[in-house]
């Protein structure tokens, strides 16, 4: 059996001699190796992505750029509206103190194939801060999707 996103590739040897008599030989050898994606197949693939996502400056393994694929194929379904928020909370020192955090992360899946990523923070001193991004990178993506 091979397993998944694996061939089979069979390797042949042949020793010097005359086909039948002594010191003619063949031998054959059956390996499994990565299973890889021919240029045109690849090319296809990444102009697919970079119709939704920028892939400039980005490289990919036939794995990444499959995993994209699937994720832009599927976007509508599962993740397009969608919305995840976490939150956390520590305790801090700062030269007035110890101050408690209160941390939220929110990711949101916009429209169009990307993810707006908010953070907001509030200490209990008062203080107060947050920051968005919207991902719309082919390296962000599949950053975000290891993370999950």
């Amino acid at each position: 059996m091979v397993p998944d996103g694996y061939r089979r590739k069979w390797h042949f040897s042949h020793e010097l001699g005359v086909p039948g008599t002594v010191g003619h030989a063949v031998s054959v050898r059956i390996t499994n190796e990565r299973a890889t994606v021919d240029r045109n197949e690849k090319k296809r693939i990444r102009d697919r992505i970079g119709e939704h996502l920028d892939v400039s400056r980005t490289r990919m393994s036939d794995d990444e750029a499959s995993t994209l694929e699937e994720f832009i194929d599927g976007y509508d379904d599962n993740y397009k509206g969608r919305s995840e928020t976490r939150t956390r909370s520590f305790d801090g020192w700062s030269s007035d103190g110890k101050y408690t955090r209160h941390e939220t992360y929110t990711d949101t899946f916009t429209d169009e194939v990307g993810i707006r990523r908010d953070y907001e923070y509030k200490d209990d001193d008062g203080q107060t801060g947050s920051s968005s991004q919207i991902v719309k990178d082919a390296r962000g993506v599949l950053d975000w999707l290891k993370d999950q």
